[in-house]
């Protein structure tokens, strides 16, 4: 039996991550925004709210694309 659907589920993904994505990146700017404003813009802080930010579209992105390639090949 073929999926002959294919390019509407894959489109609802992909629009589904977009905005997934474009939710937390709207929330994290909120919260950095919101610290800056409530601690007068302290250096300590921002760094540490940004962080765990970085961190995780610099770093874990990496290995969240790595990680199936190795799965799979074992």
């Amino acid at each position: 039996m073929e999926n002959h659907h294919w390019k509407r589920k894959l489109l609802a993904i992909y629009t589904g991550q977009f905005f997934s994505l474009l939710s937390s990146a709207a929330v994290q700017f909120s919260i950095i925004w919101w610290l800056t404003d409530t601690t007068g813009g302290s250096p300590l802080v921002l760094s540490l709210a940004v962080w765990p930010v970085s961190c995780h579209k610099h770093w874990l992105a990496h290995l969240q694309g790595h990680l199936p390639i190795v799965i799979h090949e074992k």
